[in-house]
């Protein structure tokens, strides 16, 4: 074959093709060496990644035996660029009759040009009073444009092999180029709704609105729009079951209610579309939906929930018999030929959630009937008591549903009901101790108290403890399920700090939710007794002063009777008011001193007035026995007034006239008429003070020249006792029968100041 070479234009493009012949074929070479061995065959693995516009594609592999992956970039295209929109433009020649129609399109800038070529009839024969040349066409004409797909319009209505049909001979060549140029608007499909969304469940039947609404783009150049509705049964053709035609408007919404009934036997199919009337068939545009039977899904929230007429056995009981109820709303499913049945379980529950019991409490005969239904436990005993496992027991029902002899799965209602324990109050008992009360600071005392359990039947535990002050007493905390409990414990109770102790029992109904308690309360303190008065004595006495000073040495004690409670004790020396000596607080059980004092007695008066002073507190600084004195020792000069001397006579008186008279005394004779004696002590001999004593003389019915008072005798003395004995008479002269007073005077001279 010889070699070849041809070209085409299309548009700006040329295309070159070239046939050149193979050679003949050349003889067999030699066998060439055996290549070495390859690799194992691979398995292939491949992996693409998009990469960005213009980037270079990217190829890469790798291999673990017996797998090559290979890793492909490629690149994406890039955004293209607006097309060009162009005006059409028409024109059209007359070509020779024996010539073929001939359309060519030309780009210049924006405007496409179409140019046809139409070959001119032949020259007919001359009719009957014809006189010219037959201008209407009879010929088909083809649009050929190679560069449009053929669903792609390529102007107007015309796409790339749609063919004009000319033959009719009723067209000129104007009537063909206004049909070229004449394209509606796009005809858009319609929204179509089908309500409801499926068949109800369970119902033989179902009632369907279908709404077919849109818009008609081309409405203004006179194309109506026809609503149409068709129903299907089965596998039989759509029907029309209605419509509404010639709509004028711009926009269209129509609507159909259609009920079918046979949902069981057959499926129906609705549809609903829209027609044009555009004088080009646009065909009908639309969509459709088939409902089939649905069985009804079981839901047991339709059917069931559970009740009781009593969801409690009462306070701190365990054990009793309840009716249990479950009942049913309706028999949903009752049109699909199904039938309930319920199932009643009992769970029993320990603490937390942890399940320990499953029973099915009972079931419940098949019901086929429309409408409710019930299944009662009469009499079930519901039981609490458990000591292993005390808790709650709930009762739960079940329902299922049997359709044609098929069993379907237990659901749970959504309701249940709970039985749980009604605890009661667990009292703390009031405490008892032997002894009840100490001697000593310290000792051994039991306590003890008695607890009733009154939720032992449901298996309860009391958690019991003795507290000291409010705080646990280490080892003494217990626990005990019994439905009475003994409680005691020996303490060992110290109150030598002096501060009291308080003592009761703790009781907790252990996880019952029950707040625990506390019972009464027994004191242990001090068995404190009261302190007496300090003692105090002075050396020398005020009767050996050395006067006018001396060195007194005073020594004072107080017990502290409360020591061993760690009380404390101070004892003070005051003199005049002022402490001249303080121990301060001391915990010892004695305390005493032995303080020495310089004291100077004069007559100036000063005072010198001793005493000891006590005061106790307890372990916390509370004073208890406060200003306790002693009695005071006084080294003063004031401390005694001279003392009324006393005076007797040795001689006969006789009474009478409220004073005593001399008998026997003979008229006119100066008899001696007996001793008078005066005595008086003298308390400041101490302080070497003297008394001056008389003895004095008082005329009842004084005589005129006569004194008032006469002295009878006087002395001086400064002993500790000072006398006048008068032996002399009196000498009175009786003559004129004058009676006298006798009388005795002391003064001090100390006091004489």
């Amino acid at each position: 074959m010889p070699a070849s070479a041809t070209v085409s234009v299309s548009g700006t493009t040329a295309t070159f093709g070239f046939v050149i012949p193979r050679g003949q074929d050349g003889l067999n070479g030699e066998n060439g060496e055996p290549g070495v061995p390859g690799p194992p065959p691979a398995v292939g693995e491949s992996t693409v990644e998009t990469l960005e516009p213009g980037a270079q594609a990217t190829v890469q592999t790798t291999y673990s035996s017996p797998t090559a992956t290979f890793e492909f970039g490629i690149p994406r295209g890039a955004t293209g660029s607006a097309g060009t929109t162009y005006t059409p433009v028409a024109s059209a020649f007359s070509i020779a009759p024996d010539l073929p129609a001939s359309a060519s399109v030309t780009i210049d800038g924006g405007i496409a040009t179409f140019s046809f070529g139409i070959p001119r009839g032949a020259t007919g024969l001359s009719g009957t009073g014809g006189n010219g040349d037959n201008e209407y066409l009879g010929a088909t004409i083809t649009v050929n444009v190679p560069e449009a797909g053929d669903e792609d319009y390529v102007f107007g209505k015309l796409k790339n092999g749609s063919v004009l049909g000319i033959g009719d001979g009723e067209k000129t060549a104007l009537d063909i180029i206004k049909e070229v140029l004449f394209a509606y608007n796009g005809f858009e499909d319609p929204t179509v709704t089908f309500t409801p969304s499926s068949a109800t469940a369970g119902s033989n039947s179902v009632t369907v609105n279908i709404t077919v609404s849109g818009d008609n783009a081309n409405s203004n150049l006179g194309v109506t729009s026809d609503v149409k509705f068709y129903r299907k049964v089965g596998s039989g053709e759509f029907f029309p079951i209605g419509s509404v035609v010639g709509i004028t408007a711009s926009s269209y919404s129509e609507s159909l209610e259609n009920t079918y009934t046979g949902l069981q036997t057959d499926d129906v199919t609705y549809k609903g579309v829209v027609e044009f009337s555009d004088g080009d068939d646009q065909g009908e545009r639309g969509s459709e939906k088939t409902y089939s039977f649905q069985t009804a899904t079981f839901d047991p929230s339709f059917y069931t929930s559970v009740y009781l007429n009593n969801n409690t056995l009462g306070a701190g009981v365990a054990t009793g018999n309840r009716d249990i109820i479950a009942s049913s709303v309706e028999n949903i499913n009752y049109d699909s030929g199904a039938s309930i049945q319920f199932k009643i379980e009992t769970y029993r529950y320990t603490s937390g959630t942890n399940l320990a019991e499953t029973t099915v409490a009972g079931t419940s005969t098949v019901f086929t009937g429309q409408g409710s239904h019930n299944f009662t436990l009469e009499d079930y005993p519901v039981s609490l008591a458990n000591t292993a496992n005390s808790g709650r027991r709930e009762f739960k029902a079940f329902v299922r549903e049997i359709i044609n002899g098929a069993t379907g799965d237990w659901f749970p209602a959504q309701t249940k009901v709970t039985f749980t324990p009604q605890y009661v109050n667990v009292t703390a008992p009031d405490i008892s101790a032997s002894p009840p009360s100490l001697s000593t600071p310290s000792g051994t005392v039991t306590f003890s108290g008695t607890v009733t359990n009154g939720n032992h039947v449901f298996g309860s535990t009391v958690q019991y403890q003795l507290r000291e002050n409010n705080s646990l007493i280490d080892g003494t905390n217990n626990y005990s399920t019994a439905s009475s409990i003994s409680l005691s414990e020996d303490i060992f109770v110290d109150i030598s700090d002096g501060e009291a102790n308080t003592y009761r029992w703790y009781v907790d109904s252990y996880s019952t939710g029950i707040p625990p308690d506390l019972g009464s309360t027994i004191t242990f303190s001090a068995n404190t007794t009261g302190n007496s008065s300090p003692t105090l004595t002075s050396s020398p006495s005020l009767g050996s002063f050395d006067y006018p000073n001396d060195t007194v040495t005073f020594s004072g004690a107080v017990d502290n009777n409360n020591a061993q409670f760690s009380h404390e004790a101070r004892l003070r020396l005051y003199q005049n008011s002022q402490p001249i000596y303080d121990s301060g607080w001391s915990g010892e059980s004695s305390l005493d001193f032995n303080e020495q004092v310089e004291i100077t007695l004069d007559s100036d008066g000063e005072s010198n007035t001793f005493y000891a002073r006590a005061d106790f507190r307890d372990a916390s600084g509370v004073e208890t026995d406060t200003n306790l004195t002693s009695s005071n020792i006084i080294y003063n000069l004031d401390a005694f007034s001279p003392n009324t001397p006393t005076l007797s006579y040795s001689g006969t008186l006789s009474s009478g006239g409220g004073y005593r008279t001399i008998t026997d005394v003979p008229n006119g004779i100066n008899p001696n008429i007996g001793n008078f004696t005066v005595t008086v002590s003298n308390p400041n001999h101490v302080y070497n003070g003297s008394v001056t004593l008389r003895l004095k003389r008082r005329a009842i019915n004084p005589i005129p020249g006569i004194a008032e008072f006469a002295n009878v005798a006087q002395t001086v003395g400064a002993g500790a006792t000072v006398s006048i004995v008068n032996n002399s008479a009196f000498d009175p002269d009786f003559s004129d029968a004058e009676a006298y007073y006798v009388y005795a005077s002391v003064e001090d001279a100390l006091r004489a100041r």
